[in-house]
């Protein structure tokens, strides 16, 4: 067998040497473009929107399953006009000031600076009508950098939001029958609490003025009175509503409005097997006590109209405290001030 005296030509050998490392970094090259493809596969963005105690609760989470963290997260959420931002969690969600018109699409926005491998972040908005009949879509956009410092973007399909118009007519019930409803669980309910912000005695004085709205409004809705307790300024109230869009194949659904006046807070506690009609029936509530109280001339703007939810888990603060004094929720502990 014969050789040839070239084959062992060190300038080969140097050549096969770096043909070598070529090979490597080729295939360095590939596997780092395949983890960036493995780690966009691997960032999910979940989403849905459900009826909460008388609001719409937007549930977003973002999700990093690789193994790599991801930095300059920007998220941003739009939501239609008629819809207002109630609260949130975490608290510290910016709401764009120059969106806030119900005939545009408003947005709100979180930064954070990373999200870490393995991890993730969830994001509610509970969100509030302000009039009723519409539809619209809620959407969120999601930026961030991946570990090779590209820029990304993840985006939501968009998920209708419909507030449905009421029609209630009156409906007896035995006053038996207030607390087999109240303790059922298929009733889901929603507690809606405001202080109206005046200050001094004054606002001990106002509650019978309060009770005799809160009266008057149910009244007007056509509902029918169960019972009332005068003196410690409690009124039941109950009624049969229906989609008022669909008044041929829409489904009744019993409702019950307990109403009091407790700790200077106007307090409306609304249970029904529909949580849709809950919100529905809550904003018309709301806006006919804002309406009301202002046109007693108590106050002189409906920003004096305080809503008495928790800022951080939403449930009623157990009172309306002075202007400036900080009061702590008895559910989560968060320390806030209302007015």
């Amino acid at each position: 067998m014969t050789h040839n005296k070239n084959d062992s030509d060190p300038s080969r050998i140097q050549n096969l040497i770096l043909f070598k490392h070529e090979i490597k970094e080729t295939l360095k090259k590939e596997a780092e473009a395949f983890e960036s493809v493995e780690q966009e596969d691997q960032i999910k963005l979940v989403y849905e929107i459900k009826p909460y105690g008388g609001n719409f609760r937007y549930s977003i989470m973002l999700l990093n399953q690789s193994t790599q963290p991801i930095t300059n997260v920007k998220i941003k959420i739009m939501f239609p006009g008629f819809l207002e931002l109630h609260r949130c969690s975490p608290p510290t969600i910016i709401e764009d000031d120059s969106t806030r018109d119900k005939d545009k699409a408003q947005q709100v926005k979180l930064d954070f600076d990373e999200l870490s491998k393995k991890s993730k972040k969830q994001i509610n908005l509970y969100l509030v009508p302000r009039t009723l009949n519409h539809k619209g879509e809620i959407r969120t956009y999601v930026n961030f950098v991946n570990y090779q410092d590209y820029v990304r973007v993840l985006n939501s399909d968009p998920v209708d939001i419909i507030v449905p118009p009421l029609t209630i007519e009156k409906a007896i019930i035995p006053s038996s029958k207030i607390e087999e409803i109240y303790n059922d669980k298929d009733f889901k309910k929603a507690l809606k609490s405001y202080g109206v912000g005046i200050e001094g005695e004054d606002k001990e004085d106002k509650n019978d003025l309060y009770f005799n709205i809160m009266e008057q409004i149910l009244r007007f809705h056509n509902m029918q009175l169960l019972a009332k307790d005068i003196k410690n300024r409690v009124l039941w109230y109950f009624g049969k509503c229906w989609n008022k869009n669909e008044i041929e194949t829409s489904r009744q659904y019993e409702v019950l409005v307990i109403g009091q006046i407790e700790s200077n807070k106007i307090e409306f506690l609304i249970t029904s097997k529909n949580p849709e009609f809950l919100i529905s029936l809550s904003t018309i509530i709301a806006s006919d006590l804002k309406r009301r109280i202002l046109s007693t001339g108590i106050v002189k703007s409906v920003n004096d109209i305080y809503d008495l939810g928790c800022k951080n888990c939403g449930l009623a603060l157990s009172s309306f405290p002075a202007k400036g004094e900080s009061i702590e929720c008895e559910n989560c502990n968060y320390d806030q001030i209302v007015w």
